[in-house]
Formats: C-alpha cells, structure tokens, sequence
C-alpha cells in the first residue's frame, strides 16, 4: 500500500463533534507518522439515576406476607404506587402538625463548578400555624388589687350561661371559726362597681348561716342515730338534715343570682363542688 493511500484522511472540521479520531500528514513528520487528532471536549449531562426494575414476589414472599392485599401491592403496581404515596403524605401531614419541617434543598451540580443540568429538590413550608388553645379562667389566691390588664372595672361582656366569664373572683375562707365552712366578709376590690359592699356582706353572712345550721352536731347526732338503727334503710325515705340545708342554701344561692348578681354580671358559683373551700364569683 502507498503513502498516499495511507495518509488519506480528511480534517475533521470545528462543527464536528463526533470523538472519532482523526489523521493527517503534518509537514515537519515522517511519512510513516501517524498523529490523532481528537475532537473539542463535549459537555457533561448529568441524567438521574435510573434503578432497574424490582423482581416480581416469589411464591414464598407472597405467603409470608400478613397483609391481605399483599397481590394488589405487587412494586410496580399502580395500587402500591397509590399506597406509597399515602403513606407519604400521611408522614408529612402529621410531621407537619407537630413543626415545620426544616429539610436543606439539594442540587445536582458537576464537578467543574458549571451546572449543565441541575434539579433542585426541597419541601414547602406549611405557612399555617396552630390557633393559640383557649383556657377558661380560673380563681386564685389573693395576691393584691388588680393590674390593669384584667377586666375588672370594665362594663359587662357576654351572656351568663351562654358564654365564658372573662374573670373569676374566688372569697377566701374563713378559718378563725375551726373547721366549720365559712367564708370571709372582706368586699373584695374586683367587684367594685358591680355591686355594693353591703350587699357582699349580707350575702356572705346568709351562706355562712345555712353552713352552721348544716354542720349541726345535734342534727348530725340524731341522723346518724336513726341510720344505724334501722340498717341505713331510713336514708331510703327520709332526708338528713345536711341535705335539706344544701337545698336550702342552693334555692339562696339561685335567688340572689336572679335578683342581684346576674343582672349586674356576676353570678355565684355552688360551693360545694370544691368542698367548701373557697367561694368563686363568675365577672362577665
């Protein structure tokens, strides 16, 4: 074979791209020389990784399975791609109750520094936030007048019985008497503007005497006497002293809401729900 026929390859040009190598004769080489030329550099597209297909279950794994529908969530079913994507948002539904989620977004980059293809992948924040949770009032312990972020002092709000009270004023006990139930006639500052201290005190003195009357030792005596002599069976027909005077005190407390409290806002909670041990009035 000549020189001619072995050198007889064309240039490539600078629109082609194709890595074939190419030959030429340059003029300062030997006739024998055979140089290669190699085309411009092409750029890196970086494709997602495709997995290969999932093998179909065995028989063994189908039997093994607990789950009922274990042939309707073969992989590669639309119903397992349904299930997973339940499963999925189910997950993020309840992770998105608790917190927002908080995952860094990632991207696809070459090494080089440029980004022929990027996929940027990231998770939106749930803008929703909780409600802040509403807790009823409640009575505490003296501790001073009241600041000037509470309600007292300021006209009525709502309705008794429909809607909640915006403060509650708790009458301490009044422990000089021993262990007998009464409350103290100190007015107290919350209900200024509502109600008299007058009124406050007869109210108070009108509870503590159906409290007397109730925690009578002598009735208590002559009650428990005739309980234990016909074997408890008198509680059948026959009313104790203690519970006749709670009736009477409740019809009070029902009377005095009717004629005084309710129409000014304030209505007087059954003592005997926290055994006596303070005296709590709803300010609407």
């Amino acid at each position: 074979m000549s020189t001619s026929q072995h050198h007889a390859v064309a240039t490539p040009t600078a629109s082609d791209r194709s890595p074939t190598p190419s030959l030429r004769k340059p003029d300062d080489l030997d006739d024998d020389a055979v140089v290669i030329e190699v085309g411009p550099p092409t750029e890196l597209e970086l494709q997602p990784p495709r997995l290969p297909p999932s093998p179909p279950l065995t028989v063994e794994e189908i039997g093994e399975h607990k789950d009922e529908h274990a042939f309707a969530r073969t992989p590669g079913s639309s119903q397992h791609a349904h299930d997973i994507e339940e499963d999925v948002a189910d997950a993020y539904n309840a992770k998105r109750s608790t917190a927002d989620l908080d995952l860094p977004s990632r991207t696809l980059n070459s090494h080089d520094g440029q980004t022929p293809q990027s996929r940027t992948f990231e998770v939106v924040r749930s803008k929703q936030r909780s409600p802040v949770p509403y807790h009823k009032p409640r009575s505490s312990y003296y501790v001073g007048p009241p600041g000037a972020h509470t309600a007292y002092g300021t006209p009525q709000v709502g309705q008794i019985g429909v809607h909640d009270p915006r403060e509650i004023v708790r009458v301490e006990r009044d422990y000089t008497s021993g262990e007998l139930p009464q409350f103290s006639p100190t007015f107290p500052l919350e209900l200024e503007g509502r109600i008299t201290a007058t009124q406050f005190i007869e109210t108070i003195n009108a509870v503590n005497e159906i409290l007397i009357s109730a925690y009578s030792l002598r009735h208590a005596a002559l009650d428990n006497a005739i309980a234990t002599f016909t074997l408890y069976i008198s509680r059948l027909f026959l009313t104790s002293h203690y519970d006749k005077e709670m009736q009477r005190l409740a019809q009070l407390l029902d009377m005095l809401n009717a004629e005084l409290y309710n129409p000014q806002g304030l209505n007087i909670l059954w003592p005997r729900q926290c055994a006596f041990l303070f005296l709590e009035i709803e300010y609407y």
